[in-house]
């Protein structure tokens, strides 16, 4: 009974490590959904924006966050900002989404923070195609354009 504390130790350690790895594990996934998927959807539809008279700029923060910021050139301007961020001391590969838009540069940005694709295990993530992406980013991109522009 007196070394139940010693083993108690021993155990908490172990779980430490456990947590620490599976973050690891986590920023890893992360990074490679950017790379082989997010990056790699976004730089095609910038080439089909730009076709249509707006821009785009992918910004990274690896392990962390991606960042597509476009701007659409409607009668009037619109900058839209949709990011996929990896919540600090994240055990999985649960993403949340953060979209930011605003009319010009003058007017205040709106936001919203929610979880990306809920219901989606990890492993789906690491395989998500990135047309499905782009179809999702589209779904948002819309319902937010039109929210702001008329109302």
């Amino acid at each position: 009974m007196k070394e139940d504390w010693k083993e108690k130790l021993a155990n908490l350690y172990e779980e430490i490590r456990i947590i620490e790895q599976s973050q690891e594990e986590a920023k890893v996934q992360f990074e490679q959904f950017c790379e082989f998927i997010a990056e790699p959807a976004f730089e095609e539809f910038m080439e089909t924006l730009e076709e249509l008279g707006g821009k785009g700029r992918v910004f990274k923060n690896p392990r962390e966050w991606i960042l597509f910021r476009v701007n659409f050139n409607f009668l009037q301007p619109v900058i839209f900002e949709y990011k996929l961020e990896l919540p600090p001391q994240a055990l999985q590969l649960r993403l949340n989404q953060v979209v930011r838009y605003r009319l010009a540069k003058e007017k205040d940005w709106q936001e919203k923070i929610e979880p990306f694709r809920p219901g989606l295990e990890d492993e789906d993530l690491l395989k998500l195609d990135k047309e499905k992406l782009l179809t999702h980013f589209l779904e948002i991109c819309r319902e937010h354009l039109f929210h702001l522009l008329t109302t």
